[in-house]
Order: C-alpha cells, then sequence, then structure tokens
C-alpha cells in the first residue's frame, strides 16, 4: 500500500487523464518489475505500520472503546481477565507492544514469492 499510494501520485501527476483501472495496472506491473532490494523499503513501512496499529488498538482497547455483542465493554473485558489470572494485576494475554516492536525490529524483511501463472 506504501508503494502503491507513492506511484499513484507520481501517475497522476505525470497524466491526469489516466482512468483508476489503468494506474492500478501500472502500480502493479511496476511493482512486480521492482527489485527485491528496492521492495525491502516499503516492507519495513508496512512493519512499523503494524507496530503503529497495534499501539493504536491497545490504546483503544484499555479506553473502553470496543463493545462486544454481549453489551460488555472492552475495558470490563480487561478487568475480567485481570481477576481470571490468580488475583494478580498482570497485562491480560495479549503480547505487549514492545515485544511486537522487537520483532518487528529484528526479524529480516521476509522474502516475498512471486506466484506463478
Amino acid at each position: 500500500m506504501f508503494f502503491s499510494t507513492e506511484h499513484n501520485k507520481k501517475l497522476r501527476a505525470a497524466d491526469p487523464s489516466l482512468k483508476t483501472t489503468d494506474v492500478a495496472k501500472k502500480v502493479g506491473e511496476d511493482w512486480n518489475a521492482l527489485a527485491e532490494k528496492d521492495k525491502k523499503r516499503f516492507y519495513l513501512l508496512a512493519d512499523q505500520d503494524k507496530v503503529r496499529h497495534q499501539e493504536q488498538m491497545d490504546q483503544l482497547m484499555s479506553q473502553g472503546f470496543f463493545i462486544n455483542a454481549d453489551g460488555v465493554k472492552s475495558t470490563e473485558m480487561i478487568a475480567k481477565k485481570k481477576r481470571g489470572q490468580s488475583g494478580s494485576t498482570r497485562k491480560a494475554q495479549t503480547e505487549p507492544v514492545e515485544e511486537l516492536e522487537k520483532k518487528v525490529l529484528d526479524k529480516k524483511s521476509p522474502k516475498r514469492v512471486k506466484k506463478s501463472d
């Protein structure tokens, strides 16, 4: 998506009369033609965005933003999980953001394999 957004702007600036479908096809072709070393920057951006998303979701969850089908708020679910863990005040069974960051930053960008037609 990061490549698509960036490349889409360049294509539209070069030829504003292009249809959306033509731009999408061209972006796909250019992505497939891009060398693996050039794709790494976009993989890193995607990995960093996953960490940002998880942080925001954790923040929303802790503020009671989500409500389950049974009407229970997310803050109430967290409180129930804490009480259910032998009276301890450990965090819920979700992975902390710091651990996700370590995984993302320590992990080398996976090699993407083109699917053959």
